[in-house]
């Protein structure tokens, strides 16, 4: 990178030369690439006017001052170089707490959305009620069908999300020997395939004939499945050391999550107010404003303050 003296200058100018060079490279990689090779060349035209004025004494003159300038220099630069590295590292750190709280707060509440979300889909029932609604007034089956939709892709993104960041624990889990994050996730996995079997029941006509008629114990059983998963998996994404590239992707389908929820929402207030018009004396207050209408509402500023600050985050380690 640099040119060598030429073979008329004297020794002393060599040798000062050489030594000056060797201690720049010991610098950080970066500022030696960048700017070793103009600093050389300054010192060699400062020996070579030293030279010429003082000859082998005046170069004598100039190593205390200018060998312990760049000796100084170079620890200063390997100090800089170790601090900006443990800043971006703390950076780096904070983003994924972030964006792992944010990725937590952004389930939370699609958990908290979902249970009105189910409510407003039990508004066709009886169907033959909602049948004759449907024929009369297309528009509202169709606001029914979009709030469906838009429900079924939150749920999809939503594992499209999270399915990596469990996939993610567990290898991690298996690997360090975490008992802890894998008794979470199985406990997790056991709730759901309880779950999964009692909905099976219910569909096949077993569960109500034996030995729950009103659904009472099916209900409870629900219950206990959405709070066991969402406590048991937000602990174990808690206590497990996710990267960078799992939470940004994840934060990704995260806010299709809530753009689906919003669409959700506007359909079924818009679907609620059209069947008080159309059916006052069915539906009445039944589908006015209400606690379901806030609570998705709190869910979906809450998902999108949780968007905000994962992305916002990730900007300022990058920054």
């Amino acid at each position: 990178m640099t040119k060598r003296p030429a073979r008329s200058s004297p020794w002393i100018v060599v040798v000062s030369i050489r030594v000056y060079q060797w201690l720049l490279w010991l610098g950080p990689a970066d500022f030696c690439r960048e700017y070793a090779p103009s600093i050389l060349q300054d010192f060699r035209q400062c020996c070579q006017d030293a030279y010429q004025q003082r000859g082998a004494w005046g170069i004598l003159r100039l190593w205390l001052p200018m060998f312990g300038e760049v000796a100084g220099g170079m620890l200063a630069e390997h100090l800089y170089a170790l601090q900006h590295a443990l800043v971006r590292d703390e950076r780096i750190l904070q983003m994924l707490r972030i964006q792992r709280r944010s990725i937590i707060m952004i389930f939370i509440a699609f958990v908290f959305f979902g249970f009105p979300w189910l409510f407003f889909q039990g508004v066709i029932d009886p169907i033959s009620q909602w049948n004759s609604i449907a024929q009369a007034h297309p528009e509202v089956e169709t606001l029914y069908h979009v709030a469906q939709a838009a429900g079924a892709i939150a749920f999809l993104m939503m594992l499209v999300a999270g399915l990596p960041i469990v996939f993610v624990a567990v290898k991690q889990a298996l690997a360090s020997l975490r008992r802890d994050i894998l008794t979470l996730i199985a406990l997790s996995a056991f709730m759901t395939l309880v779950f999964i079997v009692a909905t099976i029941l219910v569909v096949a006509g077993y569960w109500v004939k034996s030995f729950d008629p009103n659904g009472g114990i099916y209900a409870v059983t629900g219950l206990l499945f959405v709070g066991t998963v969402t406590i048991s998996l937000c602990l174990a994404i808690v206590r497990s050391e996710l990267s960078e590239r799992v939470l940004s992707f994840a934060l990704w389908p995260a806010s299709i999550v809530t753009v689906a929820m919003i669409v959700a929402l506007v359909a079924i207030r818009i679907e609620g107010t059209l069947l008080i018009t159309y059916a006052p004396h069915i539906f009445g207050r039944g589908m006015s404003i209400g606690a379901g209408d806030f609570v998705m509402v709190a869910a979906i500023i809450w998902a999108a303050f949780a968007i905000w600050r994962g992305f916002r985050a990730r900007k300022l380690a990058t920054a």
